[in-house]
């Protein structure tokens, strides 16, 4: 019976995990090393029965080791609050089941169907539970960026927990109940302390990134600033010889050669210079040079691929947004790289941006053409897919994942019959 109820358990976490993290099933390489977790922490509790609580703490450990390893950005808080929330929910539940096998007991009923039935009722309860968890608990805390409160809190309850459980199995054996549990509080503090120490590296990182992105975009920036004046120079050289070869023409009154020379020389240069040219004075009141470069770039990169792109700033965009830039320009090149790649294949198709500051929210909008062939809002959104093919390109999931980061930061997607329009909202109030 204390091997069932072992396997149970074991089972119960896993099943609950599974829904929670449910992205897991799609990375095949991670599958098998799941199934041989369960299967070794199984085949421990076969021989060693007698003290089940080690087991767990390992299968624990294994675990939260399997979910750093398969989130995108190594995330250890947010892999915690999925491990704690997949091990405290079967056990809060669980006490619930041994109620119903001990009403159907009590009416008389056999054993086994009891458990049966209260098994079937425990998974649906876990199930509904985790999804709850999924859906609506871990995208709150991480939109209030509260993962590290929360795995602090769960920490202190998976010890409760395990605790109560030492106590009420093993007082009065030959177990040491005191510590057993100090061995579980020390497992906790190495924990918490252990992701405080990951997080703090991968925050030093984040950073060291941002600046490199930051100084990337600003070369860029200054390069094409740059080629703007060599260009603005050249053409003033010409402008002058323009100028006096236009004077030698209308000094002969030869309209017929003045005519020629206009249709040859003057409107092509023009056109070249209309080309060629960025008017950076659209991009004049956003106030950030790291937002203001990436337009820019992104900009000048639609020009290249022959798409136009018509640029809208009429309200003053500060500077001290209440938000990652890193994430915000990382999140409007993948809007820009996106219409560009729909657009470059549609006919005088162009992009519309725009930028405005709207009460206490700054709205980013970007709004292109579309195909008719192109897939469903549905489509687009599921995880891991991108038009460019397998393992290519950033879909509208790679766009939420980085939107759940900010907590003052919102996401809209819409598409009509002949437009994808995409919006970012960033609420002032966070400043």
């Amino acid at each position: 019976m204390v091997y069932f109820l072992q396997i149970s358990t074991l089972l119960n976490i896993s099943f609950s995990y599974l829904v929670i993290n449910k992205s897991i099933l799609k990375n095949k390489k991670i599958i098998p090393l799941l199934l041989f977790i369960i299967g070794m922490i199984m085949a421990i509790g076969m021989t060693a029965v007698t003290y089940q609580f080690f087991d767990r703490l390992l299968f624990f450990f294994l675990l939260y080791l399997l979910t750093v390893k398969s989130q995108k950005d190594n995330h250890v808080f947010l892999s915690a609050i999925i491990v704690l929330a997949s091990f405290l929910i079967p056990i809060v539940l669980s006490d619930l089941t041994i109620k119903i096998v001990r009403l159907f007991r009590y009416f008389g009923w056999s054993m086994d169907i009891g458990l049966i039935i209260s098994e079937l009722f425990l998974y649906l309860l876990i199930y509904v539970v985790s999804v709850l968890v999924r859906d609506k608990v871990i995208p709150f805390i991480q939109s209030r960026k509260k993962e590290k409160v929360t795995v602090g809190c769960l920490l202190m309850l998976y010890v409760g927990s395990e605790s109560y459980e030492i106590y009420r199995y093993y007082v009065g054996t030959e177990v040491p109940v005191l510590v057993s549990i100090i061995i579980i509080m020390a497992f906790a503090v190495l924990i918490y302390t252990s992701m405080q120490s990951i997080s703090n590296s991968q925050e030093l990182r984040l950073e060291v990134e941002k600046q490199a992105l930051e100084m990337k975009y600003m070369n860029e920036y200054a390069k094409e600033t740059t080629r703007q004046y060599n260009e603005i120079r050249k053409f003033k050289h010409d402008y002058v010889n323009i100028l006096s070869s236009l004077d030698y023409f209308i000094q002969l009154q030869d309209m017929d050669k003045l005519s020629h020379y206009y249709q040859e020389v003057i409107r092509p240069t023009q056109e070249r210079l209309d080309t060629n040219s960025f008017n950076f004075k659209e991009l004049s009141n956003i106030k950030s040079d790291e937002l203001k470069s990436i337009l820019a770039i992104k900009m000048l990169l639609a020009k290249d691929q022959g798409v136009l792109v018509q640029m809208e700033v009429p309200d003053v965009i500060p500077n001290n947004l209440p938000v990652d830039f890193v994430v915000l320009i990382r999140m409007i090149g993948i809007l820009f790289d996106n219409s560009i790649e729909e657009v470059v294949h549609i006919p005088d198709g162009k992009i519309e941006v725009g930028l405005f500051s709207l009460d206490d929210d700054y709205l980013f909008v970007i709004k292109n053409p579309i195909r008719d062939n192109t897939l469903s809002l549905h489509q687009l959104e599921v995880e891991g897919f991108s038009t460019k093919g397998d393992n290519r390109g950033l879909g509208l999931s790679n766009l939420r994942e980085l939107s759940k980061r900010e907590k003052y930061l919102m996401l809209e997607t819409s598409m009509t019959d002949k437009h994808f329009i995409q919006k970012i909202i960033i609420n002032s109030g966070g400043k």
